[in-house]
């Protein structure tokens, strides 16, 4: 895509990493630092692979038994900043679902953002996220989400249902229990 603003041809992959950077420059620094031009984001399409969709539609159906209605889950949210989160939804401090509206100015409310991890998502041998995957988890940390990960090292989507909301629910938990990092 060609840049009319800086006159340079920015590929889409370059173009996404520069909206994840100019984001956290915003988010870290409180606008303080200037922008990238508005049309660095234009016709930048942001999609999950084949392979990633499966897993997170797993990771969604195992949501519906812990948050079931949509006024409480938000699906496949662009976060617009680069990257796609797989889902948004609140809690209290008993890991009780909120309204997402009533989330969000709430500071007695936990709002979060959840990553699902694939393989592809991850490093080989020591298993952490890839460094696109770490700066998307700092990202919506800076707007206020608890982030929670959900790695396929941990989470096999061909285990009972009932296993799998356990997990969630105990990873849930740890989460809420967690403090703020300063």
């Amino acid at each position: 895509m060609y840049l009319i603003s800086i006159g340079i041809e920015i590929s889409i992959p370059s173009r996404r990493k520069l909206m994840m950077i100019d984001a956290y420059a915003q988010l870290k620094y409180k606008g303080k630092l200037p922008r990238l031009p508005e049309d660095i984001s234009v016709g930048v399409p942001v999609v999950h692979t084949k392979e990633k969709v499966a897993y997170v539609h797993t990771i969604l159906d195992t949501f519906k038994t812990l948050v079931s209605a949509d006024t409480f889950l938000k699906k496949d949210c662009n976060s617009g900043m680069g990257f796609l989160y797989d889902a948004e939804f609140a809690v209290d401090a008993n890991c009780h679902p909120v309204p997402l509206e009533k989330a969000v100015n709430d500071k007695s409310k936990h709002r979060i953002a959840v990553l699902g991890l694939d393989y592809h998502d991850m490093t080989r041998k020591v298993t952490v996220p890839l460094g696109f995957n770490h700066l998307s988890h700092q990202l919506l940390q800076l707007q206020g989400f608890k982030v929670l990960q959900i790695p396929y090292t941990e989470f096999n989507p061909k285990d009972k249902l009932v296993t799998r909301v356990q997990y969630i629910n105990r990873r849930l938990q740890e989460l809420i229990r967690e403090k703020p990092a300063a």
